[in-house]
C-alpha cells in the first residue's frame, strides 16, 4: 500500500469511533464486498455496522452495489486491513473464522469434511483462525487445528500440493502449541501422512520421510498406524528398495492387532513379496486380507487390495490371466465412488497390461492412455513412469519396436526428475537394448547394454544383475524371467 494512500486512509477515518473501525476492518478481511448480514454475522451488532457503514460511505471508502458493499478501490481495502493494530487483528480474524465456521466443533473432523465437500471454505476458516493466532488470540487455535487438517486435506484431495504443504505444516506448528489434552482431540497422525504425500508430490522425499516417521510416533490406533507405516513404505518401494518398504511393514505389523487394519498391512507386505518375484505367496497373503477387508465393508484399503490380488492372480501362473479383469474393474469402480482419482491410475495402468497379456491390444491403449492423463491430472509421476513401461511392452507386442523405445525413454526422462529408481532404469535401459537388437541397431544395442549392466551392479538390489542380464540375452521379453526381480 503506498504511503499517500494509507495516510488517505486514516485520515477519512480518524474520526470514527473504535466500534466502526473494528467494523470495517472485518469488512476488508472478508473480501473486496461484503454482505451486511456477513457483518453482523461476524459478532457487531445491527446497528453499529449501519453506522461504521454509513460513515464509510460518507468518507468515500465504501460504495453500495447490488445491496452489498464494496470498497471504492482495493488499496483502501488493503490499507484498512494493516491498519488496525495487533490485538484488534486478531480479534478480526477470530470473529470471522467463528463466523464462518457455523458452529461446527473444530474436534468434528467428519462434520469439518463434508462441509468442505459441499464447498464450505475451510482453508478461509483455517487461515484466519491460523492468523488471530499468530497475532495473540490463542483462544482461536483449536479451530485453527481442526480447520487446518481439513483444509490441507481437501487441498491435497483437489491437487492443490502446495497449498497442502503449506496449510499443514502451519496448522501443525500450532497443534504443538496445545494444551496436551486438546492435542489428544485431533487425528494428528492422520494429518503427518497428508503433509508426507503432498511433500512427496512436490518432489520432497526427505520431507516425506520425516512426516511419516512423525505419523508412525503420533499413531494412537492400530488404524493409524497401519495408515503411516504403509505410506512410509511406499517412499522407497517407489525407488526400487523393496527390502527396505519390507521392512517397514515388518516392524509395524507386530503391532497391529486390529483385522481390518492388519490386512492393510498385510495386503501392502504381499504386494511387496509378489513384486519380488513370489507372487505365488503373494496371491495367498492378499487373497486373505482382501476376505477380511471386503467383510467389514467398501473402504479405501478394500479398493487398494483388490488391486493388488488381480495383479498377484495374473502373475502368479496359478489362475486364468483372465481372472484378473473383473477384479480391476471393481477396484476402477471404487476408486470412482470414493473419489479416488490418483488411485484410479494405478488401476487403469495395471488394466492395461492385463489387457496387452490377453492379446486385448487396443483395449490396452486405452486403458494405458487414461491412466497417463490421470497421472498428469494428479502429478503421481512414479506411476506415470510405470504407464510408459507397460506401454512399451504393448507397442512391442503391437509391433512396433520403434514406439516402444521412446514409451522407455520417457520412462527414463521421468525418473530423472523424481529421484530415479535403479531397478526400473536398469531394467527399461535392457529393454531398449533387446529392441535395437530387434531392429538391427548394434550401437545402439550395445550403449543400452552397457547402461543397465552398471545399472545394476551400482544398484546395490540382490539378483538385479542376474535379471538384466536375462533381459539382455533373451530372445522373448514376456518369456520366463528368473524369480528375483
Amino acid at each position: 500500500v503506498p504511503e499517500s494512500i494509507a495516510r488517505l486512509v486514516e485520515r477519512r477515518i480518524a474520526r470514527m469511533g473504535p466500534v466502526a473501525r473494528l467494523v470495517l476492518a472485518t469488512a476488508a478481511e472478508l473480501g473486496d464486498v461484503v454482505a451486511f448480514e456477513d457483518l453482523v454475522d461476524s459478532g457487531s451488532a445491527a446497528d453499529d455496522v449501519l453506522d461504521a457503514v454509513d460513515a464509510a460511505m460518507a468518507a468515500g471508502l465504501v460504495v453500495e452495489r447490488d445491496g452489498r458493499y464494496a470498497f471504492g478501490h482495493p488499496l483502501y481495502r488493503a490499507a484498512l486491513r494493516r491498519g488496525l493494530p495487533p490485538r484488534d487483528r486478531a480479534s478480526v480474524h477470530r470473529r470471522i473464522a467463528v463466523m464462518l465456521s457455523a458452529g461446527i466443533e473444530p474436534t468434528d473432523h467428519a462434520a469439518i469434511d463434508r462441509a468442505a465437500a459441499r464447498g464450505v471454505d475451510v482453508a478461509a476458516i483455517a487461515g484466519h483462525a491460523a492468523s488471530a493466532v499468530e497475532l495473540g488470540g490463542r483462544e482461536a487455535a483449536p479451530l485453527a487445528v481442526g480447520f487446518g487438517i481439513g483444509a490441507g486435506v481437501r487441498q491435497a484431495y483437489l491437487f492443490d500440493f502446495a497449498g497442502a504443504v503449506e496449510t499443514l505444516q502451519r496448522t501443525l506448528r500450532l497443534w504443538q502449541r496445545l494444551p496436551a489434552a486438546e492435542r489428544e482431540r485431533h487425528p494428528i497422525s492422520d494429518a503427518y501422512v497428508q503433509l508426507g504425500q503432498a511433500l512427496r508430490r512436490r518432489g520432497d522425499d526427505t520431507g516425506a520421510a520425516a512426516a511419516f516417521q512423525a505419523a508412525t510416533d503420533a499413531a494412537r490406533s492400530d488404524e493409524e498406524l497401519a495408515r503411516a507405516a504403509c505410506a512410509a513404505a511406499w517412499l522407497p518401494y517407489e525407488h526400487g528398495r523393496f527390502a527396505v518398504a519390507l521392512a517397514i511393514l515388518d516392524a509395524a505389523a507386530p503391532r497391529v492387532g486390529a483385522p481390518l487394519a492388519r490386512a492393510q498391512v498385510e495386503s501392502a507386505r504381499g504386494w511387496l513379496i509378489g513384486r519380488d518375484g513370489h507372487w505365488r505367496e503373494a496371491a495367498a497373503i492378499i487373497a486373505s486380507a482382501v476376505r477380511t477387508l471386503d467383510a467389514g465393508g467398501p473402504s479405501v484399503e478394500l479398493m487398494r487390495a483388490l488391486d493388488r490380488l488381480a495383479i498377484a492372480y495374473r502373475d502368479s501362473g496359478a489362475f486364468d490371466p483372465a481372472t484378473s479383469i473383473p477384479i480391476l474393474e471393481r477396484a476402477i469402480r471404487m476408486a470412482v465412488e470414493l473419489g479416488r482419482t490418483g488411485e484410479r491410475a494405478t488401476y487403469e495402468m495395471h488394466l492395461g497390461g492385463a489387457f496387452r497379456d490377453l492379446g486385448r491390444l487396443d483395449e490396452s491403449v486405452a486403458a494405458l492412455d487414461r491412466a497417463r492423463g490421470l497421472c498428469q491430472l494428479t502429478g503421481e509421476q512414479y506411476i506415470e513412469s510405470v504407464v510408459e513401461w507397460m506401454s512399451a511392452e504393448t507397442e512391442e507386442t503391437r509391433g512396433d519396436p520403434a514406439a516402444a523405445i521412446a514409451h522407455r525413454r520417457r520412462e527414463l526422462e521421468i525418473f530423472a526428475g523424481i529421484g530415479g529408481n535403479p531397478r526400473h532404469e536398469a531394467l527399461a535401459h535392457a529393454h531398449i537394448a533387446y529392441l535395437a537388437r530387434r531392429l538391427g541397431d548394434v550401437a545402439l544395442e550395445r550403449f543400452e547394454a552397457d547402461a543397465a549392466r552398471i545399472g545394476a551392479r551400482h544398484s546395490g538390489i540382490e539378483g538385479l544383475e542376474a535379471r538384466v542380464e536375462w533381459a539382455l540375452t533373451t530372445e522373448d521379453w514376456f518369456g520366463p524371467q528368473p524369480a528375483a526381480s
